[in-house]
C-alpha cells in the first residue's frame, strides 16, 4: 500500500575501493519500519561519461542538506562506464544489488542520551497481551544487563498517511531501549555486548531475533543506522505447527526467565558461553533450512561440543589391555627402528579416542539432560546413524516424515542442554503444553525408526 515515507535526495561523493571518486545523484526513500526495504537510487551524471571502472565496494556520502547519508559496502549489478552520451543533462542509473548498511546523521538538540536497538519480530511477541500508551509504545519487559544496565523491550507503532486516500497505515515493530549507557561507548560495542540477550530471547521464542538497525541520540545529533537496507529482514518460527514456546504468554514470566538466564550466562566460563551462543544459532537460524540441513547442523554442533566439554572417560579393561599389548609389541623396535616404533605406538591414540556416541552420552550426563523418552543416539536407526547416512549419501532413501520427527527430537535434546547450562526451569503450564506434541510419542517415533532409512 502506498503511504507517505521520508525521502532524501542530494548530490553525493562516491568513492570506490581504490580511492577513486566521482560526483553522483543519490536518492533514498526510508522505510516506515526497521527491517522493511528502503529505496536507494544512484545516478551518474551523463556529462561525466565516460568514467573509469569503479571497484566495489563503494562508500557514498551526501554533500548537501542537513542530513549526511553514508552507504557502506555498495555493490552493483550493472554500470555503464564507456559510453559517451549525447544528452548531458540527464543521469545514468546504477542497478544496485547490495548495500551493507545505511546511516543517516542529522543535527538534533536534546538533554537526553538514548540508544535504541531495533530487532526483528517473532511469532511469540505477537501472542503477548499489551497495553499501548498515548505515544504508541507498549513496554513489554525490563532486563538487567551486567554492563549496560537496564534494557527495556518495547513494542512501538508507526502511523503514516496514505497517498491516494484519506486513511492511514499503522505498523508495529520491536526495539530494545538501553536506558543508561556511557556516551563514549560505540554502537558496534553495544550491539556485540547485547548478543547474549538476543540469543536467549531467540532460544525461548524458538525464532531468531536479529538486529535490524539502531538509533543513537545525543545532545547534538541523532544517528540512525539500517542493516542491509535493500532487503526485507525477517525470520521464521524454527519448528513445526502448531507453534509452542519455551515460556508462557505472561510478560512478568518472560521478564523473570530472561533475567535468570542472562545472569546465569555471565556465570559460565568462556567455552560454555560459546556453546550457548552457537547452539542457539543452530536451533534458530536466520534462514529457513530443510530438515536434512538442520539435522546435520544440530548434530554436528552437539557432537563438537560433546568432544570439547565432556568429561574424560576412563579406559575399560579391554582397551587398557590392548594398549599394554601394543606397547609390548613396540618396545623391541624403539632403539632399532624409531619410525616403526612410533607408528605402532600411534595405534594407542586410536584406542584412547572416545566414540561420538560415548562423547555425546558423557556430555549429556554431565549436564544432567534427561533423554530417555527421546529418539535414541545409538542403534541402527539412531540419531548418529542418521547423521552418518546424511553425511555420506545425502537425503537419498530417507523417509522425510521420519527425518522431520527425528529432527524435532534432536532439537528438544539440544534445548534441554541449554536449559541446563543456563539453569532455567520451564513453567509447569509450558511443560504440559510441550508434552502434548504428538511427534514426541515414543511409540509413534519407534514406528518411524523402522522406515527412516529405506533399503
Amino acid at each position: 500500500m502506498d503511504c507517505y515515507r521520508q525521502k532524501i535526495s542530494a548530490d553525493a561523493n562516491l568513492t570506490d575501493q581504490d580511492g577513486k571518486s566521482i560526483m553522483v545523484d543519490c536518492s533514498v526513500t526510508l522505510p516506515l519500519l526497521f527491517g522493511q526495504p528502503a529505496e536507494v537510487r544512484v545516478g551518474i551524471p551523463n556529462e561525466a561519461m565516460p568514467i573509469p571502472n569503479f571497484k566495489t565496494p563503494w562508500q557514498i556520502k551526501t554533500l548537501q542538506g542537513t542530513e549526511i547519508i553514508t552507504l557502506e559496502d555498495v555493490h552493483y549489478r550493472s554500470l555503464t562506464t564507456k559510453t559517451l552520451l549525447k544528452r548531458k543533462c540527464g543521469s545514468t542509473p546504477v542497478d544496485l544489488s547490495h548495500i551493507k548498511s545505511l546511516t543517516i546523521e542529522m543535527a538534533f538538540k536534546s538533554s537526553d542520551y538514548r540508544f535504541s536497538i531495533y530487532i526483528s519480530d517473532t511469532e511469540y511477541f505477537r501472542t503477548l497481551s499489551l497495553e499501548e500508551n498515548q505515544y504508541g509504545i507498549s513496554q513489554i519487559a525490563m532486563f538487567s544487563h551486567p554492563t549496560l544496565g537496564e534494557i527495556v523491550l518495547q513494542k512501538y507503532s508507526i502511523e503514516s498517511a496514505m497517498l491516494n486516500s484519506s486513511g492511514s497505515l499503522k505498523l508495529h515493530g520491536y526495539r530494545l531501549e538501553v536506558e543508561c549507557c556511557r556516551s563514549n561507548t560505540s554502537p558496534e560495542s553495544i550491539i556485540n555486548t547485547i548478543q547474549p540477550l538476543l540469543d536467549i530471547l531467540s532460544f525461548v521464542s524458538r525464532q531468531r531475533v536479529l538486529v535490524l538497525g539502531w538509533e543513537h541520540q545525543t545532545e547534538n545529533e541523532c544517528i540512525r543506522h539500517w542493516k542491509y537496507p535493500l532487503n526485507a529482514i525477517q525470520t521464521d518460527y524454527a519448528l513445526y505447527e502448531p507453534r509452542s514456546y519455551l515460556m508462557s504468554r505472561k510478560v512478568d514470566e518472560l521478564e523473570k526467565m530472561i533475567n535468570i538466564g542472562l545472569s546465569n550466562y555471565y556465570g559460565l566460563d568462556d567455552s560454555e558461553q560459546d556453546m550457548v551462543h552457537k547452539l542457539s544459532f543452530d536451533l534458530c537460524s536466520s534462514v529457513q533450512r530443510r530438515d536434512d540441513a538442520k539435522f546435520m547442523a544440530l548434530f554436528t554442533a552437539l557432537e563438537s561440543y560433546a568432544k570439547k566439554l565432556s568429561l574424560t572417560l576412563e579406559l575399560d579393561e579391554t582397551r587398557s589391555k590392548s594398549i599394554q599389548l601394543i606397547k609390548e609389541a613396540a618396545k623391541p623396535h624403539k632403539k632399532v627402528d624409531h619410525e616403526v616404533y612410533q607408528m605402532i605406538m600411534d595405534l594407542t591414540s586410536d584406542i584412547k579416542k572416545t566414540s561420538a556416541a560415548d562423547s555425546i552420552d558423557n556430555f549429556l550426563s554431565k549436564h544432567r539432560v534427561f533423554k530417555e523418552e527421546l529418539w535414541s543416539i545409538r542403534g541402527k536407526s539412531g540419531l548418529l546413524n542418521i547423521r552418518n547416512h546424511l553425511a555420506h549419501e545425502g537425503n537419498h532413501n530417507v523417509d522425510h516424515q521420519g527425518l522431520a520427527v527425528a529432527t524435532l527430537h534432536l532439537t528438544i535434546l539440544i534445548e534441554r542442554v541449554i536449559l541446563r547450562a543456563l539453569n532455567l526451569k520451564l513453567e509447569s503450564s509450558v511443560q504440559w503444553e510441550l508434552r502434548q506434541e504428538p511427534w514426541l510419542n515414543l511409540e509413534y517415533a519407534n514406528r518411524l525408526k523402522n522406515l527412516i532409512i529405506l533399503n
